[in-house]
């Protein structure tokens, strides 16, 4: 009996774990947790390499998605396909000079008008010849004015609109013109000597062969180069202003 009770309490404090007590004694077990434990370690080791092979597959896929966001912070700039051929200019590839190609590609397209700094223009009925000052910082245009004379003139200048206004001016060739045009607006305007009023016209200008009648102030420009300004007014929706252009 003491032989048979030390393998018994062995098997009870689990020193033969692949074995059970039966009533014949102790019986060895099949290791079948050892298979299981084998399976769990090649399963284990199938989905890690699986794993691996889809990470390196999508990363194969999306390589050219992620290296394009990185090439665009490079500064790096996609080569033209056939579908967007490349314009040759003959121009330097600095940027400003691709700005203004683009600029002036752009307003080609829009069938817009592209002139200088200075540009030639007519103006009024007879179409006196001027060399005018692009200014797109102007909201209206300018003419230089002088001898001026208002028919009937009153103090207050609201009471001078729709009236005539006669005054001198100068074409290109600093020969004076002498023009009269109804007064349809007028505008106070601080200067040193100070507040001065200042009369508007309508008046057509003829700019690259496009005619349109804007609102003129006339002003006094003699200490100005050119007598004639171009303003918004006259610019807007038709022309694009280009300054690399050599005007007259």
């Amino acid at each position: 009996m003491a032989a048979l009770e030390q393998p018994l309490r062995d098997c009870q404090e689990n020193r033969y774990p692949n074995s059970v007590r039966t009533m014949g004694g102790l019986q060895s077990l099949p290791v079948i947790y050892e298979t299981k434990s084998a399976e769990r370690r090649i399963n284990g080791l199938l989905r890690l390499f699986a794993t691996a092979f889809l990470t390196l597959l999508l990363f194969a896929l999306d390589g050219s998605a992620l290296a394009q966001p990185a090439a665009e912070k490079m500064g790096v700039k996609k080569a033209p396909t056939d579908s967007t051929p490349a314009v040759s200019t003959g121009k330097s590839s600095h940027n400003s000079d691709s700005a203004a190609e683009s600029d002036s590609i752009a307003a080609n397209a829009q069938g817009k008008i592209i002139i200088g700094g200075t540009t030639l223009a007519s103006i009024g009925k007879d179409a006196v010849p001027m060399v005018a000052r692009v200014d797109t910082g102007a909201e209206t245009c300018s003419l230089h004015a002088e001898e001026v004379k208002l028919s009937g003139a009153s103090r207050r200048p609201s009471e001078n609109v729709g009236r005539k206004i006669t005054f001198t001016t100068y074409d290109r060739n600093t020969t004076p013109v002498l023009m009269s045009h109804e007064i349809m607006a007028y505008a106070y305007v601080r200067t040193l000597g100070g507040d001065q009023v200042r009369y508007k016209i309508i008046i057509p200008i003829i700019v690259s062969g496009k005619e349109k009648k804007v609102l003129v102030t006339l002003t006094d420009r003699s200490d100005m180069q050119h007598r004639l300004l171009l303003g918004r007014n006259h610019l807007r929706g038709d022309y694009v202003v280009d300054v690399e252009i050599k005007g007259p």
